[in-house]
């Protein structure tokens, strides 16, 4: 098992993942992936001033899905345990890639995680990076 250590991914939000991973910020979009693996984690968030929610879960996902082309999309139930509003599901590219998207709304924030991997891997190979979106939490002053 992997030692976890909990991260602060944005001043909003935290996420525990294991501690050898690689880790990139470019631009808002924070990666992580292990040594060698082609498992990539990606977050990314938006913030506004709550307690304004001006797109659902659902509806975010919804408009999401169809920008990436998969196939065989189907709901995922990978979610961070503490958030309100959540959608996830998982799905195909062309070149033989699982995406696993989860949208994830709190008053005042929304996170997207993305999981891409070869879908050739067993699902056990994905499971950190599962475990790492079921953990994410809003840690901003604003914990409604």
């Amino acid at each position: 098992m992997d030692d976890i250590e909990r991260v602060q991914a944005s001043p909003s939000y935290a996420i525990s993942v294991p501690k050898r991973l690689n880790c990139e910020n470019d631009g808002g979009v924070l990666s992580y992936w292990r040594p060698g693996s082609e498992i990539v984690l990606q977050l990314s968030s938006r913030v506004w001033a709550a307690p304004v929610i001006n797109v659902t879960a659902a509806e975010s996902l919804e408009n999401h899905i169809p920008e990436l082309s998969l196939s065989k999309v189907h709901d995922e139930s990978v979610h961070p345990e503490r958030c309100p509003d959540w959608k996830c599901a998982a799905g195909n590219d062309r070149e033989g890639n699982l995406w696993l998207i989860c949208h994830a709304v709190w008053p005042g924030l929304r996170v997207l995680a993305t999981v891409i991997g070869p879908a050739t891997l067993p699902e056990s190979e994905f499971e950190w990076a599962h475990n790492a979106i079921r953990s994410i939490e809003k840690t901003s002053a604003d914990q409604a």
